[in-house]
């Protein structure tokens, strides 16, 4: 929110930018490497339900790549944001196999624009925050398009990426599918459901979903309350469409903006985005355990 980064001490800007580090690497994470203790249990599930990590985004330019005003610079940060949204795990074997062909995940780009449009739908999809558009003047199709298929959904479980996460989505989508298929199978089939390479029974698939489904409701419960606060504290000059795509950027941490957050906003809509960011990267379920810990430490 500074208004001219530049002209900040060279502290800050180091201190800034070694957050933007540790963030990006995993807290959790990083955590987990140094204070691992063998034998542990806790480190696995800790490591999974973080499946949230923050993008790592250099502010050195005021505004962004928009600055070079330079589609070789462009295309120059398309690469890195693809990689960044990509399961490390992917990466290492890539790497080490040496096989490319790992690296290919599939995705759209908005079509009109199309260099302005694919370059933003890349940045949030990655949530890597790069902006070269004014996202304020786009229309409202072109925005609710780039929130529910890029924002929202994210990188790869296991990435720098925010968002819900590739993975939950595919299982709510194979979930959906499923249980429309099993309503028309006789009550004795034996109907396994398989998300990936994984296999799934029946029980199986009902715990999965149950746990991807109270993530997402409680996802997007936090999305809904940020957009309903937002609503009631900013002035007309922002758009119902400004407010969803500035909720779901914060959340997904992703970095895109339509002009809502600057050091001028509300003390109100501050501190709604610094309670999404902090949610958004450390994921919510391992902020209600921390939470509940807090609780009962506590109690009588």
């Amino acid at each position: 929110m500074t208004v001219h980064e530049p002209s900040l001490p060279h502290a800050h800007l180091l201190y800034r930018s070694m957050m933007q580090w540790v963030g990006g690497a995993g807290v959790i994470v990083l955590a987990l490497a140094i204070l691992r203790t063998p034998g542990a249990a806790g480190g696995y599930s800790l490591y999974r339900a973080e499946g949230r990590e923050k993008r790592l985004r250099p502010s050195v330019l005021d505004d962004s790549i928009a600055s070079y005003g330079s589609v070789g610079m462009e295309l120059l940060h398309v690469p890195p944001m693809i990689s960044g949204a990509i399961a490390l795990p992917v990466l290492y074997v890539a790497f080490s196999r040496r096989n490319p062909l790992e690296l290919l995940r599939g995705t759209t780009a908005v079509p009109d624009p199309i260099r302005e449009g694919s370059f933003q739908f890349m940045s949030a999809l990655t949530t890597t925050g790069w902006q070269t558009s004014t996202m304020g003047n786009w229309g409202t199709p072109e925005v609710l398009f780039i929130v529910l298929a890029a924002m929202l959904i994210g990188g790869s479980a296991g990435a720098t990426a925010g968002g819900i996460k590739i993975q939950r989505a595919v299982i709510l989508a194979r979930g959906a599918v499923w249980q429309a298929t099993r309503a028309f199978l006789p009550k004795s089939a034996v109907k396994v459901s398989r998300v990936g390479e994984e296999r799934y029974r029946r029980s199986e698939m009902e715990e999965l979903l149950g746990q991807v489904g109270i993530f997402v409701l409680m996802y997007l419960s936090l999305l809904c309350l940020s957009m309903l606060l937002l609503s009631s504290t900013l002035g007309p000059e922002f758009t119902l469409t400004d407010i969803v795509l500035e909720s779901a950027s914060v959340q997904g941490t992703v970095g895109l903006s339509s002009g809502i957050t600057t050091p001028d906003m509300p003390i109100a809509a501050e501190i709604m985005f610094i309670v999404q960011m902090w949610a958004g990267r450390l994921e919510i379920i391992p902020l209600l355990v921390a939470a509940r810990a807090v609780l009962r430490g506590f109690a009588p």
